[in-house]
């Protein structure tokens, strides 16, 4: 009887790794059907990729007040590392900014948080809070 209890308790955990299995696979389709071409980084090439994202910021014209890297959250099999930007420019550069964060195949960069208001004069400049995760490798 406890040999049929332990098949039993196995065969429920295989279920529930045959479910995770089944999502996994259904992500990967949905990624490979919109052609990203983006990739988990290591570690070590965090900094190269935020010296990028503050090249951009200026390239578009942006006034980069303050980049804060904070401590880096571990997930199952990948970390977030939080990237706090704080910046000034005009809607469209911002718009153009994250454009390029979308489109830019170094490494997966999702926004977390956006936040946009009135800047103190000149106008039409506005102040924008970006809160960035940069996606890198556990491995």
């Amino acid at each position: 009887f406890s040999l049929a209890g332990k098949i039993s308790t196995k065969a429920k955990e295989l279920d529930e790794l045959r479910i995770q299995l089944k999502s996994v696979n259904e992500n990967l389709r949905v990624i490979q059907e919109l052609k990203v071409n983006k990739r988990l980084i290591k570690e070590e090439e965090a900094s190269l990729v935020i010296d990028t994202i503050t090249k951009q910021c200026r390239s578009h014209f942006l006034e980069l007040k303050s980049i804060t890297q904070k401590e880096k959250n571990i997930k199952d099999g990948y970390s977030l590392l939080p990237v706090y930007l704080e910046m000034e420019g005009e809607f469209k550069q911002i718009g153009l900014f994250l454009s390029f964060l979308r489109e830019f195949e170094g490494a997966l960069i999702t926004v977390e948080n956006l936040e946009i208001r009135r800047a103190d004069l000149p106008l039409p400049k506005i102040s924008g809070v970006v809160t960035l995760a940069i996606h890198i490798s556990n491995e």
